[in-house]
């Protein structure tokens, strides 16, 4: 296991991978009688509710398939690790905010329960909202900042990252992990930088 501490500036992110399972549909011809546009609603449903984040009770935590990116996520209060679909014990990240604030004035953060809706969940903490989205381009994970902070640096949110088997790579908007075993290959993706107040006007960051 490593443990690594990362101060993100204003930072949001979409995981991905460079790798999905490829689901083909088969253009197969209804029975008579079943309606085209009803039946193309079933299955964009039962699509849907693959990526729908529900309780696991023995593992006692929030999961979620994400079958696009053959990749699960856990859900915590105040984060999230990350790990292969099928083979767990492969590699895992695991992402949780520590502290947020200016230079000068960090507050530890503290996250409270999870609420759940389909595909999205969302932490109230003390000062900062963390939102999961789930779909087959990844999981998105916002932080909405729900009160001023004093100050008049740069808005901080730190973060640890622990990692099982991975190597990491940290540029201006992204970060990159490479399977240790595997000469570098990348396997996932921590990008796309956004941030919002509480009234979801878009922050700048880097």
């Amino acid at each position: 296991m490593y443990k690594r501490t990362l101060v993100v500036i204003l930072a949001v992110g979409m995981l991905t991978t460079l790798t999905a399972d490829v689901v083909t549909q088969r253009n197969e011809s209804l029975p008579e009688g079943i309606d085209a546009d009803w039946w193309s609603q079933v299955q964009k449903n039962i699509a849907t509710s693959e990526y729908e984040i529900h309780w696991h009770s023995e593992y006692s935590e929030y999961q979620s398939p994400n079958r696009s990116q053959n990749l699960r996520f856990s859900y915590y209060p105040d984060g999230f690790k990350v790990q292969p679909r099928v083979e767990r014990d492969i590699w895992s990240a695991t992402f949780k905010l520590v502290e947020f604030g200016r230079y000068g004035n960090m507050v530890s953060y503290q996250g409270k329960d999870i609420a759940v809706q389909g595909c999205n969940a969302r932490v109230s903490g003390n000062g900062v909202d963390i939102e999961f989205e789930n779909s087959d381009k990844g999981m998105r994970e916002n932080f909405v900042v729900r009160k001023r902070i004093n100050g008049n640096r740069e808005l901080i949110l730190e973060f640890s990252v622990l990692r099982h088997n991975l190597s990491m790579g940290v540029e201006k908007d992204e970060i990159h992990f490479m399977i240790d075993e595997s000469g570098g290959a990348e396997v996932l993706k921590y990008s796309d930088m956004k941030i919002t107040d509480c009234q979801g006007t878009v922050l700048k960051g880097y």
